[in-house]
């Protein structure tokens, strides 16, 4: 069963949580693109191509849209807000990603309207503002879905997010 309005139901909100903190969506994205890649070698020979392929790969998870001008609290500011407060939590996911550490915490993205939810890493996130929508806060957020969420988290040795060996020490000589 899908999450859109069909008039006996309400629309299902997308949302995303990271440590704890949730965000959902006023508005749902205006765009939502899932990219599932085939993890593939390709090798030219002299008598033809050679493709080792190992299975489904990193997908890749894009979502734009707006957070809205006006809520329904009639707060003038409440897109802002809203966008503010999507803002704040990339960020948070953004930076707590440590230079030569594991990553341990994730990102989790949740599309309850099509039943899908997604360990998450933050690739991008695009800001815009518009002359023509001057009180509109636009996003552009792609994402790399690393696996859904309540999948066993992958032995160390097999994934690994970041460096676990931690940073080598090094000298000029």
């Amino acid at each position: 069963m899908n999450g859109n309005a069909n008039g006996t139901r309400q629309l299902a909100r997308m949302e995303m949580e990271f440590k704890g903190q949730s965000y959902k969506f006023t508005l749902n994205p205006e765009v939502y693109e899932l990219k599932i890649s085939n993890k593939l070698n390709l090798q030219y020979t002299k008598v033809g191509a050679f493709i080792d392929a190992y299975g489904e790969g990193i997908k890749e998870l894009s979502i734009i849209g707006t957070t809205g001008f006006k809520g329904n609290k009639k707060d003038a500011n409440e897109g802002y807000n809203k966008f503010v407060e999507f803002k704040k939590l990339i960020e948070r996911s953004i930076n707590d990603i440590k230079f030569g550490e594991e990553v341990k915490e994730f990102l989790k993205f949740y599309n309850h309207t099509d039943g899908e939810a997604y360990v998450c890493v933050p690739i991008r996130m695009g800001i815009s503002r518009n002359v023509n929508q001057p009180l509109l806060y636009k996003y552009d957020l792609s994402l790399y879905a690393i696996r859904r969420v309540g999948d066993p988290t992958p032995k160390a040795d097999i994934q690994v997010i970041g460096n676990p060996l931690g940073t080598p020490s090094t000298k000029n000589e």
